[in-house]
């Protein structure tokens, strides 16, 4: 609804435009502001995934990153207009896709690397800002898939799988004690997605008592 789309790219939300992400941010939450009548939403998460180049353009502009700024900019606009209907809703960004991924027609950024880029932060055990810019929030989350158990890190050290979560948590206190976060009501991390396929029905897959354990883990 906000994307300015260019040729070829019409199916993938491309370049959304700030101002019109948040007027429409505007009109859900105060439709769903619980005073017409209408169930009241609290909790708004802003896109899906949107380090995949599957669900955001560009992710990249003359080789360097550029949906992590275009990302920045797009929870800002819809935060600020979802806490001016109510400072009681609560804004979810990030939603992050785990890998780094350079197929043909599939690419993303991996998910620590553009929550660094984001919230304009350095790599390493001790994250440091890069820039001046913050992002307006009140959770981040992410999308841990792992190749292995519930401990398990990702190879590439820009990505996130469940055993890497503490780095990226690393990362979000630091963001937040540079002011990089601005989250009046404290931050929240949440996984919001991950799973184990399973045997039955995949007879490649996790035995459904190890994935039970696995999940409790």
């Amino acid at each position: 609804w906000a994307s300015r789309p260019v040729r070829g790219q019409d199916s993938v939300p491309t370049n959304p435009d700030p101002k019109m992400l948040a007027a429409f941010a505007t009109a859900i939450a105060t439709r769903y502001s619980g005073t017409d009548g209408l169930p009241r939403v609290r909790y708004w998460e802003l896109w899906n995934e949107p380090n995949l180049n599957v669900y955001l353009l560009p992710l990249f502009r003359r080789g360097d990153p550029a949906s992590p700024g275009l990302y920045r900019n797009m929870v800002n606009a819809f935060a600020d207009a979802v806490h001016h209907v109510s400072a009681s809703n609560v804004v979810i960004a990030g939603a992050l896709s785990p890998f780094t991924v350079n197929y043909p027609t599939v690419e993303s950024i991996g998910a620590l690397r553009f929550t660094q880029l984001v919230l304009c932060m350095s790599a390493g055990l001790h994250p440091h800002p890069t820039c001046s810019n913050a992002a307006h929030f009140d959770v981040w989350s992410t999308h841990p898939y792992t190749t292995g158990g519930p401990f398990h890190s990702a190879s590439n050290p820009n990505d996130v799988s469940l055993g890497d979560l503490p780095k990226m948590k690393t990362l979000l206190d630091a963001a937040l004690r540079a002011h990089h976060i601005v989250a009046p009501h404290g931050l929240g991390f949440w996984v919001d997605e991950f799973s184990w396929d399973t045997n039955p029905p995949d007879p490649k897959a996790v035995p459904i008592a190890l994935q039970a354990r696995w999940t409790a883990e």
